[in-house]
């Protein structure tokens, strides 16, 4: 049955947009993530969210991470979220509690330091489904119906209220079309509560070829569930994704979103140790432990990395930070204070979306579907309001953790901003800057500071349009805040109040502590000739029957490794993409950007994450420092990593040394 759908070259979640569109789904829709991001209309402001922190003793941080589903107050809709709880000593910790409840499922910050073992135990309690695709809600009211064996008008009546916010469009329409269901039967598995209807649906042509196509059996699943959304009780549709005759399971559809495990994103350590190739099934557990030997410090995040669900759990906030801690010296004490507990702020942005009829994100196609909720949070909060007082100078670590859209922010005129870190890596000196622009996977480390004696209720930081070449030149006229015709979105609020300080600001010509990187240079590079490429591409498959995405013109597939690279090398990179807009990542060894859109970088900048477009390419310089095994490249929009924008990678010792 599926088998036949595959031998056409379309997946089974990639026919529904087919069929609900009646279209061919290789006229994918390509995604513009060049905009601001989107604030959930009507948040009403919040007060400021500190997320729990948890901080390693003598050298050791051991944390047990549960991985769940809890449901909570978002915005006002009762929600089913993926989440993450810990236990750490005894202390328990499920979410952020505000004045309605549970309104957040945010993981606590670890903070560690650049010598210390992190041990977390990550335990999957995620309900162990089958492989389906959720399609659409019918009433409760037709499972008397349901339980018929025949299909009559009624029948008819049933499917006609199947509706579903239609792909690209807000308005409602039929998904299950009647008459893809000539010869269909139900069959009842339990009485008023799960049936699969058996029905057929047409298979697209091959080019070229016109007239009526040959239809295929495919089942539908149909199961009494309880709807968060409306908090009662209806009737789910799915479609089944699983295959006959032990036919492999296509691992660049999305897929298995009850699996997990877990990724150190920014850690500089031995993929051995950060092995995202692991997978935590339902009911089990898995150690991850990671040995830090003399780390950078900085601002780095965690969240799950398992190939075919990454995009579906970060989406439900499956993430949290990772702080290692910074050591001052005597000539740093204007950065020492600012990073105080008293002056820190640490805030994880993220995307949620979710269907508001169901109330939770039950696949990929709901993930997928446009026309549902898709709003920025920090911490867990819609619209926080941040508190500062006058004169006090903050450090700011923001981390964009969410699945897709590009971040630019805006700060208010009267206020002081220095950049003083990129992806957990310090700059040599500050860099002055008005907005800051931030792609999926980046982190910033900000200092920011307001007038003494000024004082405001009225400021905020505003959602702005992300324009990459601010992300490096900081003096381009378009990256300059224009007061008088900026005006977006809220995305914080910010209350200047409180009694005056007289803090130290640091300014471009304060040198910042060592980073622990040094600059590669072009005479170390073993490929100065030809650089290696990296190409992301999103178009169609060979019979234009599917969309199809791509690194370097092919899909995942972890059994080939293209770039296998040497422990000690220093080689260049060229980074492009044919189609959109993509974050480009590496594990394990960051890389400085040389040049970006043709431009030269001065000073080159440290990053883990580089967005390119057709417009926009880069020239990276990479060095592979001490560690060996095999790792990944992907596009940091985790939905086009699950859909196959990924690449395998290897490094090995030099000639000569065992690679056991």
């Amino acid at each position: 049955m599926k088998k036949n759908l595959l031998l056409f070259g379309i997946s089974l979640p990639l026919l529904f947009l087919a069929l609900f569109e009646n279209t061919c789904y290789g006229q994918h829709e390509m995604i513009n993530i060049l905009k601001k991001a989107d604030v959930l209309d009507g948040a009403i402001p919040q007060p400021f969210f500190k997320i729990p922190e948890l901080e390693a003793k003598d050298g050791l941080l051991e944390v047990h991470l549960y991985v769940g589903e809890k449901v909570y107050n978002f915005n006002g809709d009762s929600i089913k979220m993926r989440t993450y709880t810990y236990e750490h000593l005894g202390e328990t910790y499920s979410g952020n509690t505000g004045p309605n409840g549970v309104i957040g499922p945010w993981a606590p910050t670890f903070r560690i330091g650049k010598n210390d073992r992190l041990t977390v135990i990550i335990h999957n309690e995620l309900p162990d489904s089958s492989e389906r695709n959720y399609l659409c809600s019918i009433k409760k009211e037709f499972t008397k119906k349901m339980n018929s064996e025949s299909l009559s008008k009624k029948f008819k009546l049933i499917i006609q209220d199947a509706s579903i916010v239609k792909v690209g469009t807000d308005t409602p329409d039929t998904l299950i079309k009647t008459g893809n269901l000539e010869g269909a039967y139900i069959e009842t598995i339990v009485k008023d509560s799960s049936w699969i209807i058996h029905g057929r649906v047409p298979c697209p042509c091959p080019p070229g070829e016109k007239g009526s196509c040959t239809k295929v059996y495919i089942d539908y699943l149909v199961f009494l569930e309880y709807n968060f959304g409306t908090k009662t009780n209806a009737l789910r549709i799915y479609q089944d994704m699983t295959h006959d005759d032990g036919d492999e399971h296509n691992h660049n559809i999305p897929h298995g979103f009850s699996r997990t495990n877990l990724h150190m994103h920014g850690f500089h350590v031995s993929p051995f140790q950060d092995d995202i190739f692991r997978n935590v099934d339902p009911t089990y557990s898995s150690y991850y432990t990671y040995d830090l030997e003399d780390h950078t410090s900085g601002t780095m995040w965690y969240h799950p990395h398992i190939h075919g669900s990454t995009s579906i759990q970060v989406a439900s906030g499956m993430s949290g930070a990772v702080i290692i801690k910074d050591e001052f010296g005597p000539e740093d004490e204007a950065l020492k204070q600012a990073s105080l507990p008293a002056h820190e702020r640490l805030m994880i942005f993220n995307q949620i979306r979710y269907d508001t009829i169901i109330g939770e994100t039950p696949d990929f196609n709901t993930l997928e579907r446009s026309g549902d909720p898709k709003g920025t949070t920090i911490n867990g909060v819609a619209v926080p309001m941040m508190i500062i007082r006058p004169g006090e100078v903050q450090r700011w670590r923001l981390v964009h953790s969410g699945f897709r859209s590009t971040l630019g922010l805006q700060f208010p005129k009267e206020a002081t901003v220095y950049q003083i870190a990129v992806d957990g890596i310090l700059f040599e000196k500050p860099r002055l800057i008005e907005t800051l622009h931030m792609a999926p996977g980046n982190r910033s480390d900000i200092l920011i500071q307001f007038p003494a004696n000024f004082k405001s209720k009225g400021l905020a930081v505003e959602s702005i349009t992300y324009l990459p070449v601010c992300e490096y030149f900081e003096t381009d006229p378009q990256c300059v805040a224009d007061p008088a015709n900026s005006k977006e979105e809220d995305i914080m609020q910010i209350i200047v109040a409180g009694k005056s300080m007289n803090m130290e600001m640091l300014d471009s010509t304060t040198i910042l502590p060592d980073n622990n990187h040094e600059t590669i240079t072009y005479d170390e590079l073993v490929n100065q000739k030809e650089p290696r490429l990296t190409q992301f591409n999103i178009g169609d498959n060979e019979d234009s029957t599917a969309t199809i995405f791509t690194v370097n013109g092919a899909e995942y597939d972890g059994s080939k490794i293209p770039d296998v690279l040497v422990v000690g090398d220093a080689e260049q990179w060229k980074i492009t993409s044919e189609t959109a807009g993509h974050p480009y990542h590496i594990h394990v060894n960051p890389f400085q950007v040389r040049t970006y859109d043709g431009i030269k970088v001065d000073p080159p900048m440290w990053k883990d994450v580089v967005y390119v477009d057709p417009t926009h390419p880069a020239i990276i310089y990479a060095r592979y420092v001490k560690y060996w095994g095999d790792f990944v490249l992907h596009c940091h929009i985790l939905a086009h990593e699950d859909e196959g924008m990924m690449q395998r990678v290897r490094i090995v010792r030099p000639k000569g040394e065992p690679n056991d």
